[in-house]
């Protein structure tokens, strides 16, 4: 194998610029793993009978999908070719199109959960940043279907980045969060832009969830938080506080630490066992 890829495989060297301009960040298979199977537990696995991956890259979350649910169908969608191969291989089909709606229509029916680590914004060709992110969850809650979910791994603070993401929780007010514990190691090696063997992350993430209520919006959350609890927080006293200055809110836990080697993204794409 050459730099590790299996043959033919190899990356070329435009795909890290492309990395960078399209806000490629890979998810650790295992921090996947964790927020799925959580996910399962609280909303039952049937939620994962038929998953979209929105912006699927080389198919992470495909591959802790799969041993979660059984009989679970899932698509991958991305804009980037150089992904689509090892895509492949982890979702029942993959597709080089950018997700919307429209897309996300044509490649299947009956969605019930769309899944991922989109990009939170994108560079053009004259260096500027579009955001992304609120598009992303909007075309998501529309494709789902009623009582289905989104589960977007974000910036724990994400209903306070900006006017962007603030009307959008204003507008879909979210369901769920679940947190990471511990920083992530997001990008693999051959990340030129990046030094060492990966980039971690010291910010807190958090997997948010919105649930479809069928005409257009969102079911919010059933407990009213303005944080996330941890463990010197008073639950009494927490209470006190949302009885006083009640808020619009999301059920919110941490989940548990993984070790850091399963908080970092150690596999090239194209050497992980099938």
């Amino acid at each position: 194998m050459s730099g590790g890829y299996l043959p033919g495989m190899e990356p070329d060297p435009v795909d890290n610029e492309r990395d960078r301009d399209l806000n490629v960040d890979r998810t650790p298979i295992p921090v996947a793993s964790q927020i799925l199977t959580r996910v399962a537990e609280v909303y039952g696995p049937e939620v994962f009978a038929n998953v979209i991956d929105a912006g699927c890259g080389e198919g992470g979350w495909g591959r802790a999908l799969r041993p979660l649910v059984c009989g679970s169908q899932s698509v991958g969608m991305d804009v980037r070719e150089e992904a689509m191969d090892h895509a492949r291989r982890n979702y029942d089909a993959a597709h080089r199109l950018a997700f919307n709606v429209d897309n996300a229509r044509r490649v299947t029916k009956g969605v019930t959960a769309v899944i991922g680590n989109p990009p939170f914004s994108v560079k053009d060709a004259s260096g500027k940043k579009t955001t992304l992110f609120p598009s992303f969850v909007r075309d998501a809650v529309a494709v789902v279907e009623p009582g289905g979910i989104v589960c977007f791994l974000a910036l724990d603070d994400l209903g306070q980045r900006g006017g962007a993401t603030r009307r959008l929780f204003s507008e879909l007010p979210p369901n769920a969060c679940f947190r990471i514990t511990g920083a992530v190691g997001f990008r693999g090696p051959h990340r030129e832009d990046i030094d060492g063997s990966g980039s971690t992350d010291q910010r807190s993430y958090c997997a948010w969830v919105w649930k479809a209520d069928g005409d257009g919006g969102t079911v919010p959350g059933t407990v009213c938080s303005r944080h996330l609890l941890t463990s010197e927080d008073d639950p009494k006293e927490d209470e006190a506080k949302q009885a006083k200055f009640p808020v619009p809110g999301w059920h919110a836990e941490n989940l548990p630490e993984l070790p850091l080697d399963c908080r970092r993204w150690i596999h090239i794409p194209g050497t992980e066992t099938p």
